[in-house]
């Protein structure tokens, strides 16, 4: 009942009216979230270093491993398949 209050008071309204208080709600909604409950911890931020190494070869070496884990998967699928009557 108060949201179909709210409706017909928001169109008598100016749509400018109507905007800021619309902006307002939604910007006051977190708060009023975390209001009932604690707001979620922060996680740690980990620092990760970047490893000293030539894009061209990490490059080189993932497309590596990639065709590796291809080859493994076609293997084994190959067995599998053989198995099968």
């Amino acid at each position: 009942m108060s949201r179909i209050m709210l409706i017909t008071t928001d169109i008598h309204q100016s749509p400018a009216r109507i905007f800021v208080r619309s902006l307002l709600r939604g910007i006051s909604a977190p708060a009023y979230v975390y209001h009932v409950q604690d707001a979620p911890p922060i996680p740690q931020t980990i620092m990760v270093q970047a490893p000293s190494v030539q894009a061209g070869n990490a490059l080189a070496a993932d497309w590596r491993a990639i065709g590796l884990d291809f080859d493994t998967v076609i293997a084994q699928h190959g067995q599998a398949a053989s198995t099968q009557p």
